[in-house]
C-alpha cells in the first residue's frame, strides 16, 4: 500500500508538471496571438513569429530534459521499491499527454503567419 502511493504521489507531480508546462505553452500562443494583431508591417510579422518559435523551443527543450528527469525518477522509485520487495517492480510509465496541442498550437500559430503575410 505505501509503494502504490509513493507511485501514485510521483504520477501526480509529473502530471501536475506537464499541466504547468502546457500553461506556459498557451500563455506563449496567446502572447503571440496578440503580437500577431499588433504586427503592421512584414517585418514586425516575422520577428513575432521569430519570438513564438524561440519561446517555443525553449519550452520544448524543457519537456525533454522534464521527461528525462522523470523517467530518472520513476526508474529510481521502482529499484528502490524492488529492492524492498526483493522482486522486480515495475517502473512507472512517464509521457507528456499534450503533443497534440503541441502539434495544434503550431499550425494554429503557421496559419495566422501565412494569413498576415499574404494581408
Amino acid at each position: 500500500m505505501e509503494q502504490e502511493l509513493a507511485r501514485m504521489k510521483l504520477a501526480a507531480k509529473h502530471r501536475a508538471s506537464h499541466e504547468m508546462l502546457l500553461k506556459r505553452i498557451m500563455s506563449a500562443a496567446q502572447d503571440a496571438v496578440a503580437a500577431f494583431k499588433q504586427s503592421s508591417t512584414l517585418g514586425s510579422i516575422e520577428e513575432a513569429e521569430q519570438d513564438f518559435q524561440e519561446n517555443f523551443r525553449y519550452y520544448y527543450e524543457m519537456l525533454d530534459e522534464n521527461i528525462w528527469q522523470q523517467t530518472m525518477e520513476a526508474s529510481s522509485l521502482c529499484n528502490q521499491q524492488s529492492l524492498e520487495n526483493q522482486a522486480p517492480t515495475p517502473v512507472l510509465q512517464v509521457s507528456f499527454p499534450f503533443y497534440g496541442v503541441f502539434n495544434e498550437i503550431v499550425n494554429c500559430i503557421d496559419n495566422l503567419v501565412r494569413t498576415a503575410k499574404h494581408n
